[in-house]
């Protein structure tokens, strides 16, 4: 017995069982932990990060405006690159058609790689002379985008967006 009257070892218990119930109720999705741990992946030195400068979804959550859309736009910025990223829902499954402005020299053969948490490669395209890509049948879930642009041009990775 304790001093309060709780037999011995009541204490720590309670506090296992505090300790389970709040990993229960209070418990960190798998996927955002996934994506947290894959997050410095694309700190590396020979890739340039391309913010995220525009999200149709936040900003026409932030002014309120209703709806169910099918279609969001998504932009990215790196120096004087501008990424337009359109996403489209189809069911459970997600397509992207894009366009990197300026557009990369074709003779170095640019790709862009559709990066998933944990999967290097869910997609990899062409980008056109124009500077457009897509990519079809993706599954929901953390991405971004490895811009390649062949040699010497360099690698852009876009930030890390939920489709």
């Amino acid at each position: 017995m304790t001093a309060g009257g709780a037999p011995q070892g009541a204490d720590d218990n309670l506090m296992e069982l505090l300790r389970r119930t709040l990993a229960e109720v209070d418990a960190v999705p798998d996927d955002v932990v996934a994506a947290a741990k894959q997050v410095w992946t694309w700190r590396t030195i020979d890739a340039e990060l391309a913010e995220l400068a525009h999200d149709s979804l936040l900003d026409d959550a932030v002014a309120g405006v209703r709806g169910t859309a099918t279609l969001r736009a998504l932009s990215f910025t790196a120096g004087s690159l501008f990424i337009e990223v359109e996403v489209s829902e189809d069911g459970d499954r997600r397509g992207l058609i894009g366009q990197v402005v300026p557009a990369p020299d074709p003779r170095g053969r640019p790709i862009v790689v559709v990066q998933g948490v944990g999967d290097p490669a869910l997609a990899q395209r062409p980008i056109d002379e124009l500077g457009r890509f897509d990519a079809t049948g993706l599954g929901q879930g953390f991405v971004r985008l490895r811009f390649e642009f062949g040699p010497g041009g360099g690698v852009l990775v876009t930030e890390w967006v939920r489709i």
